[in-house]
């Protein structure tokens, strides 16, 4: 049976629809930039001592993402119809830009929501789909897309029915939300953890960065094989792998390096101040003794 009646998805007729959606999300995250670097804005940072380094690092990587995405996209919906294969492969490639620039767009919005003092409710909100929601779902639409891959690769021994997504990816799917959620949870953090996550708190847009273009490389490489290049099993579980674990560690590290209220702001000063008193208190009631 031919390829191209075999049940999979049509991705080069959703392509389009990506890369326009890419499109705008680029601006909004290009227009959150200029906003937060205008001389109003600056003068208003410089004045209380406030840097919101993480906040434009985020949208920066947001951006960048995004824009490759839309290129990436673009050329994908330009695929022929009789590169079925070869189209398939870089779909698979082209959604992680997509899904990191999601997260970084999710860590921009709750680090502006720090910066304004929201409620804890509205930032823990935020916080859950940067760290938990966003990464699982991008991982997920990621690891569905296996299933074509498996059903074009099973059309060539004229086995033309849809195949399970890889079994590798739905497992570390399922680690990946474990892990995440569980990182949210105060108890469960390691001080020295939290400490080395603030130190890197840069960290996870550099690697989102650094993603975008090694996806870009990749996927240029792909669109010039033959039409009907296929990525073989072993490229697909290595991908997921490698996936699995740029968004671990960006999960983690913001998750790790979270505050619900900017360092300087006056709820985080007054717990200091609190917990200094409550110090001096215990060390008059309770001595240590003498030698």
């Amino acid at each position: 049976m031919p390829m191209q009646q075999c049940p999979v998805t049509d991705v080069t007729q959703i392509a389009g629809f990506y890369a326009q959606m890419t499109g705008v999300l680029a601006g909004f995250a290009f227009t959150a930039m200029v906003v937060l670097l205008s001389p109003t804005q600056v003068d208003e940072r410089a004045e209380v001592g406030r840097k919101d380094e993480q906040v434009l690092a985020a949208l920066f990587a947001a951006f960048i993402a995004l824009v490759v995405a839309t290129l990436n996209y673009s050329l994908l919906a330009g695929e022929p119809a009789d590169a079925s294969q070869r189209a398939h492969s870089m779909r698979l490639i082209d959604g992680v830009p997509f899904g990191m620039a999601a997260v970084m767009l999710f860590q921009g919005i709750t680090l502006l929501l720090i910066a304004g003092r929201m409620g804890r409710l509205l930032v823990r909100t935020g916080r859950a789909f940067t760290v938990v929601i966003g990464p699982a779902l991008a991982y997920y639409y990621l690891v569905n897309g296996t299933s074509d891959i498996a059903t074009l690769r099973a059309a060539g021994s004229d086995v033309c029915e849809p195949q399970a997504a890889a079994l590798l990816g739905q497992i570390l799917n399922v680690v990946l939300v474990a892990v995440l959620a569980a990182s949210t949870v105060r108890r469960l953090q390691p001080p020295r953890g939290r400490d080395l996550a603030r130190r890197l708190s840069n960290m996870p847009a550099v690697a989102v960065l650094a993603t975008t273009v090694i996806a870009a490389v990749a996927s240029g490489y792909v669109g010039s094989r033959p039409p009907e290049f296929l990525l073989p099993t072993a490229m697909v579980d290595l991908y997921l792998v490698a996936v699995f674990a740029v968004l671990l560690f960006v999960g983690l590290t913001i998750a790790l390096s979270a505050r619900d209220q900017p360092a300087g702001s006056p709820v985080v000063v007054a717990a200091a101040r609190g917990r200094t008193a409550r110090w001096r208190r215990n060390a008059q009631r309770w001595p240590l003794p003498r030698r």
